[in-house]
């Protein structure tokens, strides 16, 4: 979804302050590997997750999880197994999807939207 980068600015502390309020303790932001990449990478409960952010109007019907595209859980997936591979002290590992909901460009709310456990 195309936004401002005024918007976008205010969904990421929206999503940080989200993280921090439900007990994540953030690594790294827009972590890359060659052209894959994860937004957030966190830990929770010594669990590393790997969290991609997309965001949704209100008052949108869909699910949730429809504006993460295939491409994006596939890059998702490929840049946490290049982490996992650089950092082999995690033993266990999930990807969520979190997703922000828009009101008149506003973040209004997030929701943990999925949770897809590895273990290694």
């Amino acid at each position: 979804m195309q936004q401002s980068p005024f918007t976008e600015e205010k969904v990421e502390l929206c999503v940080l302050n989200w993280l921090a309020n439900s007990g994540y303790h953030l690594i790294r932001r827009n972590w890359q590997h060659c052209q894959d990449n994860v937004d957030i990478i966190a830990t929770r409960a010594n669990r590393l997750h790997f969290i991609g952010i997309t965001t949704k109007k209100y008052p949108d019907t869909g699910l949730s999880c429809q504006g993460m595209t295939r491409k994006k859980i596939l890059s998702i997936l490929q840049a946490s197994q290049q982490y996992l591979k650089c950092n082999p002290q995690w033993k266990e590992a999930v990807v969520d999807v979190l997703t922000v909901t828009l009101i008149r460009e506003e973040p209004a709310d997030c929701v943990l939207t999925r949770n897809i456990q590895m273990t290694y």
